[in-house]
């Protein structure tokens, strides 16, 4: 999980504990992945969670509350399954302007995530979904085709910028950017997460999946985007538990929501429509992961 600029440097925490967890899964055997160069999968990494939400991917964030993005759609009454367990819906929170949305349920998830802070540039990170999975090399050894059936899968890159999206790029083998696991989006991950590494070894959300540079396939140099969830933390806290410091996990479900605010409404997304077909931030042309 480490580029090559950081082998000069002194781990820090998170990244000792990638290091460990890379080592650890080694042997792992060849299997399909959301695309993972050599389509060999990381094995799901301890106390990590995501679900499948509307054929998309959602990630939970407190014992009832889960989150993934808008234009996976979904409402009350849905399904979220998630670690071998059904969660029915019971409130939907959109988020007024960012392609993101929070979701309650009323079954109790065992596993959740907090959310990270403080992400850079060059952190490693790890990347999860339950999108379609990798086929078949393309031609000339270029990447991987997403002929692959929807599952929950793992992969690993590092992060190429953290502002208000988080971007990573499939980088080829050999070429000195590339990781162990070196993993893309594809079609589907939509609403998938991408963790960080918190100091006490456990994975921390970072971003939510939202769109990728190519479609159809995972070419080399193809980048994925995700949208940062540590500037709209006070979003995140009002809905889940406003009373919970935000270093801490996310408490919920509180009492007193507006029943209001659970009914979709019509939406301009920060990361909407136009916006992920044409790019944004000077980010190359890209597609919505959840068509």
């Amino acid at each position: 999980m480490l580029s090559s600029k950081l082998h000069t440097h002194i781990p820090s925490p998170r990244v000792a504990s990638a290091v460990a967890l890379l080592a650890l899964a080694a042997a792992a055997a060849p299997a399909s992945a959301i695309i993972v160069e050599g389509m060999v999968s990381m094995p799901r990494p301890a106390n990590a969670a995501i679900g499948s939400w509307a054929g998309s991917s959602g990630v939970p964030i407190s014992p009832h509350w889960f989150i993934t993005a808008k234009h996976t759609g979904g409402g009350v009454n849905g399904g979220f399954w998630c670690e071998g367990t059904w969660h029915t819906a019971v409130e939907v929170r959109m988020h007024p302007t960012m392609d993101l949305q929070m979701i309650r349920v009323a079954e109790a998830f065992t596993t959740w995530h907090r959310i990270a802070t403080g992400v850079v540039a060059g952190d490693p990170c790890v990347m999860g979904g339950w999108g379609v999975t990798a086929g078949s090399p393309l031609p000339n050894n270029a990447g991987y085709d997403w002929a692959g059936a929807h599952a929950q899968t793992w992969g690993a890159n590092v992060i190429q910028n953290a502002s208000a999206v988080v971007s990573v790029r499939f980088d080829a083998p050999g070429t000195g950017n590339a990781v162990p696991f070196e993993s893309s989006y594809a079609v589907n991950d939509s609403g998938g997460g991408l963790f960080t590494w918190g100091a006490d070894g456990n994975l921390e959300l970072a971003a939510i999946a939202v769109s990728v540079s190519g479609y159809g396939s995972a070419a080399y140099g193809q980048s994925g985007y995700a949208i940062r969830l540590e500037p709209v933390m006070t979003w995140i806290m009002e809905v889940a538990d406003p009373a919970m410091p935000i270093s801490s996990s996310i408490v919920a479900p509180r009492a007193g929501f507006d029943p209001s605010s659970s009914t979709p409404s019509t939406w301009v997304g920060f990361v909407g429509a136009a916006m992920l077909l044409t790019g944004l931030y000077g980010f190359p042309r890209r597609r919505a992961l959840a068509a």
